[in-house]
């Protein structure tokens, strides 16, 4: 069984490691045998523990620093960029058989499953030796890979937003619950552990505008473990419940009075009766309880939800009993939502072909037959292919909270607000600016800026065309998808448009293979919108309106003040944090008619990227800017593409993309002179860093 423990932790024993290590004098072929025999258990935790000891003594022995990388990845280490494993492919995508293997499950691990499915093909196709069962696990990989791009590319009609800190944090947020008649949002943190011991608080938190204020912990609810880290909240009465495990089982309840909450009192011993567990559900009436329990059995395994009823006349509560199997699987059921008209149940399950771990299912109640319907999985993005829990809707029945642990999380659960979504219809062609000619047989991929993982994707048709929806006022990054490599990115924003009914047309066009020609004609752009597929009009963009708790500001710049601006290095962005100050990426250069990043630009863009996360109010516009070989609208396209690249790859390291404008200058504003390429052109192909605010 694998450790699953957090970075804290694998640094303390990592550490303890290195010094039994060094103060025993092991050989250090005897630990790379150990380590070895781990990593081909597929115990990987302990496998990098004893790779990390062999790195701090021996960096170059053998593999260590390859294997520790897959070790690091596929663990605690999720949220580190995989650019030094991909880069590995130079060496050991050559001399070791499985490189493509551990590649594609780094892949599956980032939510990146059409690269998956490219690197477990290339690992299935290549001569060397494999033995069956390795190559049936490669192959269930891939068909779940295609699972789960179906699932990315069917978005339902909400978008999410994780909290930022102070609400999330490096632990655990759990169990979220929101009263809005006051704003306030309680929630459950193990972010006070001390000892190492895991304990969890109820924390408060107040709205005020789009901010979260006044975050603290309510000492006087007292402590709880991970299994019992759970509270809900009734409107009716502003009542605020939670578990204890006392008496086989009880709930207590706290109220606030003069905006304190005070000390819970029981709220019904008779309750006990039930043999309560601790993930629960309480009606606003007070008088039905849904709870998650694994019924007889002692295990903690296979919950299913039951569901008791008190008494008016005798105030007993009725024997629990389970939900029918429609709602109840083989599987486990647990966290029970009902909404506050009792006809819609919500409930996370690993059954029920959830994608992955628990998903949020909503099963619906046939008021005549009093029969719940099949659960639907609510999908992405509120679904993932880890776990969600505690999911609430808000009294409006438009939006909520959940917990989910989730790629991007900044600890082990985050707290994530959801809210229903206007979606629009998109369509247009792709075009080569080169041959002024429709590309065929691609994919055009659509990034929304607010939550990077989720996608909009439709297949490129022969004759260039496409057809998606994608969620109204928000800002994209585009991807063209060719032979499985982004031949093209570019940034679009949408705005309101009147929903599915209403058809947005939108072409893009880059340069491609070929050389327009002279004489040739470039098909306009087309930025319209069509209601009835007859009448075209012209979009007026609509300001943005913040949603829980914002919306990221559409990014905008109309004066090139970049050009004015004094020219230094990256670290003199940090002085000051002064607006107009700029920086010449001198490092990040592109061949001819490309905008792709190299591995050479690596150093340089890991510089940038430490400033701006040392920098968190800094604001830069991303100037691409080009040579002057071929016409101007090509090479202002380029340069903006360029800008997006480099957007587009800070956005991938974490950097809030509402800190990003990418702007395309093309060969307005030279360095040196095009009539040389090496001491001229080249440096004219470059990236400008101007601070913004």
């Amino acid at each position: 069984m694998q450790l699953n423990i957090n970075k804290k932790t694998f640094a303390l024993i990592a550490i303890l490691n290195l010094i039994c290590f060094s103060g025993q004098g092991q050989k250090i072929e005897k630990v790379y045998k150990r380590a070895e025999n781990f990593f081909y258990s597929e115990l990987l935790e302990e496998a990098l523990f004893e790779y990390e000891i062999i790195k701090t003594e021996y960096p170059d022995y053998k593999d260590i620093m390859y294997k520790a990388e897959i070790c690091s990845l596929l663990t605690v280490y999720r949220e580190k960029p995989i650019d030094q494993l991909v880069a590995y492919g130079d060496t050991f995508g050559k001399e070791d058989k499985f490189y493509h293997y551990w590649l594609g499950r780094v892949y599956v691990r980032e939510y990146m499953y059409e690269e998956a499915r490219v690197s477990f093909q290339l690992f299935l196709d290549e001569k060397a030796h494999k033995t069956n069962a390795i190559e049936k696990e490669t192959r269930d990989f891939i068909k779940e890979a295609d699972k789960r791009l179906e699932f990315f590319y069917s978005t339902d009609n909400y978008e999410i937003h994780q909290l930022d800190v102070p609400i999330n944090s490096e632990a655990a947020e759990l169990s979220p619950a929101f009263f809005p008649a006051t704003n306030e949002l309680l929630f459950a943190s193990s972010r006070g552990n001390v000892g190492g011991v895991e304990k969890f608080s109820i924390y408060h938190a107040v709205k005020e505008k789009d901010k979260w204020t006044d975050v603290r912990e309510i000492t006087i609810l007292g402590s709880f473990s991970r299994d019992n880290a759970n509270i809900e909240v009734v409107n009716e009465d502003g009542k605020l419940f939670m578990f204890s495990p006392k008496n086989g089982g009880d709930i207590y309840f706290s109220e606030s009075r003069n905006n304190q909450w005070v000390k819970p009192v029981e709220f019904d011993s008779k309750v006990t009766t039930t043999h309560l567990q601790s993930h629960f559900y309480i009606n606003e009436h007070e008088d039905r309880i849904i709870f998650a329990t694994s019924g007889k059995s002692k295990k903690k395994t296979d919950l299913d939800l039951y569901q008791t009823f008190r008494d008016p006349s005798s105030g007993k509560w009725s024997k629990p009993a389970p939900f029918n199997l429609v709602i109840n699987s083989s599987y486990d059921e647990d966290s029970p939502f009902l909404t506050a008209d009792e006809k819609t149940l919500y409930f996370s399950s690993n059954g029920h072909g959830s994608v992955g771990g628990f998903d949020v299912f909503r099963s619906d109640l046939d008021t005549e037959t009093l029969t719940w319907s099949d659960p639907v999985n609510l999908g992405f993005p509120i679904n993932s292919p880890d776990d969600e829990v505690h999911f609430k809707m808000n009294e409006d029945g438009k939006g909520g909270y959940f917990s989910s642990n989730r790629l991007h999380t900044k600890g082990d659960y985050d707290i994530y607000f959801f809210w229903e979504v206007q979606k629009t219809v998109i369509e247009g062609r792709i075009l080569n600016l080169s041959t002024n000619q429709a590309i065929s047989n691609g994919t055009i991929r659509f990034t929304p800026s607010q939550y990077t993982d989720e996608h909009f994707r439709s297949e490129v048709t022969a004759k260039g065309q496409y057809n998606t929806e994608i969620i109204a006022d928000e800002v994209y990054l585009v991807e063209i998808i060719q032979n499985g490599k982004v031949v093209h990115t570019d940034e679009f924003e949408i705005h309101e448009t009147g929903g599915v009914n209403t058809t947005y047309i939108k072409d893009f066009r880059f340069v491609g293979p070929g050389r327009p020609q002279p004489g040739d004609i470039v098909l306009p752009t087309r930025n319209t919108v069509d209601n009835k597929k007859t009448e075209e009009k012209k979009i007026t963009p609509v300001p943005s309106t913040p949603s829980e708790p914002s919306k990221r500001s559409v990014p905008s710049s109309t004066k090139n003040t970049a050009q004015t601006a004094k020219t230094g290095s990256i670290q003199d962005l940090n002085k000051s944090y002064a607006t107009g100050r700029k920086a010449i990426l001198h490092n990040i250069y592109f061949a001819f008619g490309t905008s792709g990043l190299g591995g050479a630009n690596n150093e340089v863009l890991l510089e940038l990227l430490k400033v701006l996360k040392d920098n968190p109010p800094m604001k830069i516009e991303i100037g691409g800017h080009t040579d002057n070989l071929g016409s101007r609208e090509t090479n202002l396209w380029m340069s903006k593409n360029r800008a997006a690249t480099v957007r587009k790859w800070l956005v991938q390291r974490g950097i809030d993309p509402a800190r990003l404008i990418a702007k395309g200058y093309g060969e307005s504003y030279p360095l040196a002179s095009n009539d040389d390429e090496e001491n001229g052109r080249e440096l004219n192909r470059r990236i400008e860093i101007f601070v913004v605010q």
